[in-house]
């Protein structure tokens, strides 16, 4: 198995976006969640992980933070930086790998929605999230519903407890 499945996104990404915004389970269910999560983001340094096609960065700029946005998908990283134009910085980046492009101590939140899931391990993210959270700085994050599972293995028992890789 490679480090993620982040790379399922290959040549999907504008069909994905043209549907994202209006979908019911992210419009009304998960990021309205991940926002009531949020901090008061005026002049906030926040960190979008895996911004897809720029929906959280364009509402974190609306706020007043100073957002810094990235993706392993090229398409998204186009998407997003033609969401937001100049106003964020946008950046390619895996997850996977150190995140080489920020400080220790830089963000004050960091932001990952429906992305920790994509990995193998969450032990380097996470790793990486602490480095360059500041002191008290809030790391916000999201994972699909296991119901997703439930379906794509094509399973009997919601309930039953088994291992299942992806």
């Amino acid at each position: 198995m490679t480090e993620h499945s982040g790379a399922s996104y290959a040549g999907k990404a504008l069909k994905y976006a043209k549907k994202v915004d209006t979908s019911p389970w992210n419009a009304h269910y998960e990021r309205p969640a991940v926002v009531s999560l949020l901090p008061d983001l005026k002049g906030a340094k926040v960190l979008d992980v895996g911004c897809g096609s720029g929906w959280y960065a364009e509402y974190l700029l609306s706020r007043g933070a100073v957002v810094t946005a990235f993706d392993l998908d090229p398409d998204f990283v186009a998407l997003t930086q033609s969401r937001v134009g100049e106003h964020a910085q946008v950046l390619q980046a895996d997850l996977a790998k150190p995140l080489d492009f920020a400080a220790d101590g830089e963000f004050d939140v960091v932001l990952c929605p429906l992305v920790l899931h994509y990995l193998k391990d969450w032990k380097s993210a996470l790793h990486e999230f602490y480095r360059i959270l500041k002191p008290h700085g809030i790391l916000v994050f999201s994972t699909h519903h296991p119901f997703n599972d439930w379906k794509l293995f094509n399973k009997e028992d919601y309930f039953a407890v088994e291992l299942l890789e992806d």
